[in-house]
């Protein structure tokens, strides 16, 4: 597991906390949309040099995102962007306060009367002792262990107090959340620095004070004396005792008692020159010992400890806003259990998870791969092996159950702190289970059936995973209606494909003469070439969605057991018995499918159709597919698409026949679309054009709108179109 605790110099930690402060306010997505977060993301990820399906360096990746995020906010907001460097404020400020406090220092003597000056010069004293309570607060402090910064951090909680304007203020404006973040990790720099600009401006002040004394002692000098309510001589001198010791130090004499008795002002007191030299070499052996020399000391520490700080800013990035930066790039491994006494529903329940990925193997009877989807970050959505513990449980109820037995079903599949979620075969126990278990609840069918009704399915995936795994959910969700968005585009490919090739398909008709028996022939051999197109479309559609090829067999009911042939005389009888989907039934069996490419093509042309058709094909040399068997041929493959889509799923398992509306609900489809496909087969007879793109989308548009008359009342989603109003 990677450190939380990351260290960044100061130049990589102010990009990170400004871009922090600005996503934080940016509700709007005013400075930095949510497209272009996705594509700094991946700019990012495309310069690293490790594997692309494992989680970036936390460190590196948030650095390098920041650092390509500001060049957009830079574009947009140039003053706010300026704040990734230091104020100029602090380095003007740097040298201009120690300036001004040098003035100061060499001014103070207006705050003296050098003509009289006390031997303890009260504000001189005053200063003096200001210095060492300073000193003593920051030996107490380092001697505690507790940081000097307590009070600037404490800044930090500001919002608690402040009124509920000023806090919604903070909340939106980015500089001011940046203002506040940045104290919260660097603190203890900020205050380094400004601790390092106060003692230089105290040094300063007191070097002011010495130069004062020195100059004003080339043209004046001091009338030293005393005069105390409460000291006498002895206190006096004791005093001075105390402040030579700086002057005794290097040498210099200090004051006798005698002296100082003299020095007391009255009558007859009149100082000399060495007293007051001496008086003027104390005081500034006592100000360079007491404030320069440890206020310089501390300005060098304070020195180092902003450069050491700027080397090593520490951000935690186990926060909320860097965890949810990471799992946007962080592979998340989610297990999913499956939990199902129904042999024939934890199948049905297995090939709809087959689905998820780009390819199906355990459905095919390849090597077993526990992850049902990947995405090109790495996460897997993976199935959870017997004993393996899972982040999510689907318990797969079937009818007949008891809403008691489903509660002790559920208690042995719960993962602990996981959800779980009841896929129920019946409605009555879905409702049952509702009032009595406490689980999330879903009739299967409703939701299983085929993948448009995927979407509660999803939905739930994303809202009972939280935290890290989070971000990494929604990425396998997307990929899931992703590779169903691309299956649907390749599968009416396909479709098209297959009805123009079949539309600007023609036979030419033999002899000078020609029979029934020629035209027999030709339409014979225009049927073959029919059935070889859905033999490979069949092929196909069953590569593409993943169902097992042994579940799909190909065969037609042909109830009145007549043959195939068609020709003028026999081709309403023909058409009437064994043709189109009127006539013809299409079972959804416990294996699979039994509508296939090898099926009679003959029979998918209705008994008018075909009737039509041989007139057509009497008064031409070519024998071609007519407008109503173009529909007829329509109506075949919007039909063979859902029952491939259904192929394997529960109502594919729970019967033996088809659903009663899925004929009428085609038939009525492509009728609604009759226009578009006469149009185009038009088209492609006339100008031998590629009409195969058009007739893919009407296919599309006549499939989307037999799904919504197969599943009335239940919603669709995905990525179909829904018919026109």
């Amino acid at each position: 597991m990677q450190d939380l605790m990351a260290q960044f110099d100061e130049h990589d930690a102010r990009r990170i906390v400004l871009i922090q402060a600005i996503e934080l306010t940016d509700t709007r997505a005013a400075l930095i949309s949510d497209a272009e977060r996705d594509r700094a993301d991946r700019t990012v990820l495309a310069q690293r040099s490790s594997g692309r399906n494992c989680a970036p360096d936390a460190k590196w990746f948030i650095a390098a995102r920041a650092a390509e995020l500001l060049h957009t906010v830079e574009s947009r907001s140039p003053a706010l962007a300026r704040m990734e460097r230091r104020d100029p404020w602090w380095d003007r400020l740097a040298w201009l306060l120690p300036l001004l406090a040098l003035a100061a220092g060499f001014s103070s003597d207006r705050l003296f009367n050098w003509s009289r000056t006390d031997l303890l010069s009260i504000p001189l004293i005053g200063v003096i002792a200001w210095n060492l309570v300073v000193y003593a607060l920051l030996i107490a402090s380092a001697v505690r262990k507790r940081g000097d910064t307590r009070f600037l951090r404490g800044l930090a909680e500001m919002p608690s107090w402040f009124s509920r304007r000023a806090a919604a203020r903070l909340r939106e404006s980015a500089a001011l959340q940046f203002r506040l973040l940045w104290w919260r990790v660097a603190g203890a720099m900020e205050a380094a620095r400004l601790y390092k600009l106060l003692h230089l401006s105290a040094a300063a002040w007191a070097v002011g004070v010495v130069l004062s004394i020195a100059v004003a002692g080339l043209a004046t000098q001091f009338r030293i004396g005393w005069e105390s309510t409460w000291l006498d001589a002895n206190g006096v001198y004791a005093v001075l005792r105390v402040m030579e010791l700086p002057a005794r130090a290097l040498g210099l004499d200090g004051f006798t008692f005698e002296q100082v008795r003299r020095l007391q002002f009255g009558p007859g007191a009149a100082p000399g020159q060495p007293e007051a030299q001496r008086w003027a070499l104390i005081y500034i052996c006592f100000l360079t010992a007491t404030v320069i020399v440890p206020r310089c000391l501390l300005w060098l520490l304070a020195a180092y400890r902003v450069r050491a700080a700027g080397r090593g800013v520490t951000i935690d990035l186990s926060q909320d806003y860097f965890a949810g930066v990471l799992a946007r790039v962080s592979p998340a491994r989610v297990v999913l259990g499956i939990h199902a006494n129904d042999l024939r529903l934890k199948q049905a329940v297995l090939n709809l998870l087959a689905q998820a990925g780009e390819s199906g193997a355990g459905a095919r009877g390849e090597a077993f791969d526990p992850a049902l989807l990947t995405t090109e970050q790495g996460d897997r959505l993976e199935l959870a092996a017997p004993g393996e513990p899972a982040d999510l449980v689907w318990l797969v109820v079937e009818s007949g159950v008891q809403p008691g037995d489903v509660a002790l079903r559920l208690r042995d599949a719960s993962p602990g702190n996981g959800k779980v979620l009841l896929l129920c075969e019946d409605a009555d126990l879905v409702a049952a289970c509702r009032q009595q278990v406490p689980a999330d609840v879903m009739l299967l069918p409703d939701c299983g059936a085929c993948w448009p009704l995927e979407q509660p399915l999803h939905h739930w995936l994303l809202v009972s995973i939280t935290g890290r795994k989070r971000a990494g959910m929604d990425r396998l969700v997307k990929a899931w209606s992703a590779h169903h968005a691309n299956r649907l585009t390749a599968a009416m490919a396909l479709l098209g494909a297959a009805l123009a090739a079949s539309v600007q398909d023609s036979e030419k008709v033999r002899g000078l003469l020609p029979g029934a028996k020629e035209r027999a022939v030709a339409t014979s051999a225009l049927l073959e070439r029919m059935q070889a197109r859905l033999d490979s479309l069949h092929a196909e559609l069953v590569r593409l969605y993943s169902v097992p090829a042994s579940a799909l067999t190909h065969s037609m009911d042909d109830a009145s057991g007549h043959g195939q042939a068609i020709g003028q005389a026999g081709a309403g009888a023909a058409g009437a018995l064994a043709g189109a989907l009127a006539g013809a039934k299409i079972d959804l069996l416990t294996g699979g499918l039994t509508l296939g490419a090898g099926m009679a093509v003959g029979a998918i042309l209705g008994g008018a159709g075909v009737f039509t058709a041989a007139r057509y094909w009497l008064l031409g040399s070519d024998v071609r597919l007519s407008d109503e068997q173009v529909l007829g041929l329509a109506e075949m493959l919007v039909m063979q698409y859902l029952a491939t889509i259904h192929s394997g799923r529960v109502r594919d398992v729970r019967s033996t026949v088809m659903a009663p509306g899925w004929k009428s609900e085609t038939v009525a489809a492509v009728a609604a679309d009759a226009p578009h496909y006469q149009r185009e087969a038009k088209r492609a007879r006339d100008a031998s054009v590629d009409t195969s793109g058009e007739l893919a989308a009407t296919l599309r548009r006549s499939t989307w709108r037999a799904l919504g008359g197969i599943y009335a009342g239940v919603p669709l989603h995905g990525v179909g179109d829904a018919p026109a109003p």
